[in-house]
C-alpha cells in the first residue's frame, strides 16, 4: 500500500450493516423513514452461518437466539415470523455434494410453507444463502411439484422498498422466484 501513498495500521473497526441498523437510535430512525408500510407482510428471517457465528468474533447479536433482523423488520412494520428451522445453515458451502444442499433448502423451505400464516418473503443478508435459497426453491419445486414460491430478498431491498424505492429499480424481477404477490399485498 506504501507503494501508492497509504498505509494501513489496523485500527478501522469493520460492522456489519444488521449490526449499525439494529442500534435503538437507528431503529427510530428507520421508522421516521418508512414511505411504504410493511404493516400486514410475515417475514421469515434466515440469519445464515456467519452473521452471528463465531460468536467470539461477532459479538453482536446472540449466536443461538439472535434478534437484530427481526427488530429491524419489525421496526419496518412486517412481522418476523417465528419457525424452528431459523438458524440452520443453507447448504451453499456444501455444493461439492449438491444433494445436501437441495435437502437444507427443500426442508427450510417446506416448514416455511407449512407454517399457520403465509410467508411473504425470506429475508437474508448473505449474497450465498440468496442465490442458494432462490436458485434451489425454483428447482426443487419443479422436481417435486411443491408450490413453495417465497421470494428471497436482502434485508437491504426490503429496506429500500419500505423507504419508498420503486421495486423495478431494485432488479427483483432477475429472480428464480419472482415476488409478486409480495409486491401486489403490498400494493393492496
Amino acid at each position: 500500500m506504501s507503494k501508492i501513498g497509504y498505509e494501513y495500521k489496523g485500527t478501522v473497526k469493520v460492522y456489519n450493516f444488521v449490526e449499525v441498523f439494529s442500534q435503538d437510535d437507528m431503529l427510530e430512525k428507520i421508522k421516521s423513514l418508512i414511505k411504504r408500510s410493511l404493516e400486514g407482510l410475515n417475514i421469515a428471517i434466515h440469519y445464515g452461518c456467519h452473521l452471528v457465528r463465531p460468536s467470539k468474533i461477532m459479538k453482536f447479536d446472540h449466536p443461538e437466539k439472535p434478534t437484530k433482523m427481526d427488530a429491524i423488520v419489525e421496526a419496518m412494520g412486517a412481522k418476523s415470523v417465528v419457525f424452528p428451522a431459523k438458524l440452520e445453515c443453507c447448504g451453499f458451502c456444501a455444493r461439492l455434494q449438491e444433494e445436501i444442499g437441495f435437502k437444507l433448502v427443500e426442508e427450510k423451505m417446506t416448514e416455511l410453507k407449512g407454517l399457520e400464516v403465509d410467508v411473504d418473503a425470506l429475508i437474508t443478508v448473505c449474497p450465498a444463502c440468496t442465490d442458494q435459497y432462490d436458485r434451489k426453491e425454483r428447482t426443487i419445486s419443479r422436481k417435486t411439484g411443491k408450490e413453495l414460491d417465497i421470494p428471497i430478498i436482502y434485508l437491504a431491498e426490503l429496506m429500500a422498498i419500505a423507504f419508498g424505492v420503486d421495486e423495478t429499480k431494485l432488479g427483483l424481477n432477475t429472480r428464480a422466484v419472482k415476488p409478486n404477490k409480495l409486491m401486489e399485498k403490498l400494493k393492496a
